[in-house]
């Protein structure tokens, strides 16, 4: 437990209390008109103080909570919007998605677990994803009984016990003739296992967080 931080902001807390109570005391001696905005002063600078009092002592008990998942699923993002450009776009990811696939329709694939000669093709390898995962259509139905393909591609997501634990993110490339009635599913887990949220970021392809 980190004992200086905490006496350093109970001494500042103190010192703001005394020039609070200070400041109100010279309110009383202050035209009519005047004594609402030094009201207003001292209430205002409290409204800031005790936000960033408690923020800092949340970051010093529960460092795991930061930064918070919002903030991280916005950067996740960004950065695999730009690998996703760096590997030759939506459209390229998705054929390579498909051509993969097709040439390992009796097995699936289980990336990394796959063949040690198992070859990603570059717009996969841009996307430094840490696990690829392919299950045949013809093992994978909806409830109308119609086939879809789905791949899907964890690129972030670390547990991490009594530490910050890096939230889950990643795309699911769908194809086949259930297309158009395929929603992805959550997965729930420990954190960085675990999705609940889908957004379509390009046709047919999903990112779950």
């Amino acid at each position: 437990m980190e004992i200086m931080p905490i006496l350093l902001m109970l001494v500042i807390l103190f010192l703001l209390w005394q020039k609070t109570v200070s400041r109100l005391k010279e309110v009383k001696q202050c035209p009519a008109g005047e004594q609402f905005f030094r009201w207003a002063e001292a209430v205002a600078v409290w409204l800031f103080a005790v936000p960033v009092m408690f923020f800092a002592l949340t970051m010093i008990f529960y460092p795991q909570f930061w930064p918070p998942f919002f903030i991280e699923h916005h950067r996740q993002r960004k950065r695999v919007f730009e690998r996703v450009k760096s590997g030759g776009g939506w459209e390229t990811l998705r054929n390579d998605c498909i051509d993969m696939a097709t040439t390992n329709q009796e097995t699936g694939i289980s990336w990394p677990h796959s063949p040690t000669n198992f070859f990603l093709p570059h717009s996969l390898t841009e996307l430094k994803a840490s696990r690829i995962e392919y299950t045949p259509g013809r093992f994978l139905k909806l409830a109308g009984g119609e086939q879809v393909e789905v791949m899907r591609i964890k690129i972030f997501g670390i547990y991490s016990t009594g530490g910050h634990s890096t939230p889950y993110y990643g795309l699911e490339v769908v194809w086949g003739p259930g297309t158009n009635n395929y929603h992805p599913q959550p997965s729930h887990a420990a954190t960085g296992y675990s999705h609940i949220t889908y957004d379509q970021v390009f046709p047919n392809i999903y990112e779950i967080y």
